[in-house]
């Protein structure tokens, strides 16, 4: 089950064009969405490609230019683990990077009174 606090999702992130991977052109990618999370994907036009996490411990964790590992047609294998302490990065498998989750004040949100009482 994934939530905000702990989770992973993996994907085949796949081009809008069939050469968005191995041209020289920037390249935005369809959104992935699973429950809370959102994933932005964007090959920038130096061959690197810049991934955003939104949701997890209600907030923004991005992996800029990192460099796009050999892939076939398929796409590119996306795998994004958090847990209370690191949001972690896999392309093709390989970890690549890991970002730690900034020190929360309070309970998370999901885990507050919405009722107003």
């Amino acid at each position: 089950m994934i939530t905000k606090l702990q989770g992973t999702l993996t994907f085949w992130a796949r081009p809008i064009r069939p050469t968005g991977l191995t041209d020289a052109l920037p390249c935005p990618f369809p959104l992935f969405e699973n429950g809370p999370i959102e994933v932005t994907v964007y090959k920038n036009a130096n061959g690197t490609i810049t991934i955003t996490v939104l949701g997890p411990h209600d907030g923004a964790f991005t992996f800029a230019r990192e460099p796009i590992p050999t892939c076939d047609g398929a796409g590119l294998f996306v795998t994004v683990t958090w847990d209370t302490r690191v949001v972690t990065l896999h392309l093709e498998g390989i970890e690549c990077q890991r970002l730690p989750v900034p020190a929360r004040r309070g309970p998370p949100r999901e885990q507050q009174n919405t009722s107003g009482s």
